[in-house]
């Protein structure tokens, strides 16, 4: 059977292998759109998570394996895997909780930047991230000129048709 929706959600993503929409708690999925038949809620047990938090961001890996959520007021970044239906939180140690931008580039690399709200400290503004390998591990992407040791805030990530990141 297929899910009945609420009436309103936060993000709605879909590729050739999967569709999702986030909920105010969680995201519910499927093959398509029209056959979203699975949902799941981010266990708030998994780390910290304010009473208040609320899914900021999705994206979709390219086989259409992995969720990626960027929840605001809580960890930061959660990765759902569609075959385990297991949530995992898998924001790197340096970025801070502040995730405010979430991309995923079409050779399957997870990118986030952080502190790109117009209400972000100084301090969360820790620059952007990428994964090669499902978020199990982080590099940072160098984002500043030399002459400047502060980061930006990234609250949008893209990429170019020659595959360079645009934030």
């Amino acid at each position: 059977p297929v899910v009945d929706l609420p009436s309103s959600f936060h993000v709605f993503r879909s590729n050739e292998k999967l569709a999702c929409v986030a909920t105010a708690t969680g995201i519910c999925y499927g093959p398509n759109a029209d056959s979203i038949r699975e949902c799941s809620t981010i266990p708030v047990d998994i780390d910290f998570v304010a009473t208040s938090w609320s899914i900021l961001n999705l994206e979709l890996d390219p086989l259409g394996r992995f969720v990626y959520v960027a929840v605001y007021d809580a960890n930061g970044l959660y990765r759902f895997d569609v075959e385990s239906s297991e949530w995992e939180s898998i924001r790197p140690p340096t970025a801070g909780t502040d995730i405010t931008a979430l991309f995923v580039d079409r050779d399957g690399s997870v990118v986030i930047g952080t502190g790109g709200r117009s209400t972000s400290s100084i301090i969360s503004q820790r620059g952007m991230f990428r994964s090669a390998d499902n978020g199990d591990t982080w590099v940072e992407v160098n984002t500043r000129d030399s002459t400047i040791t502060s980061y930006p805030g990234v609250s949008a990530i893209g990429s170019t048709s020659d595959g360079r990141l645009v934030a």
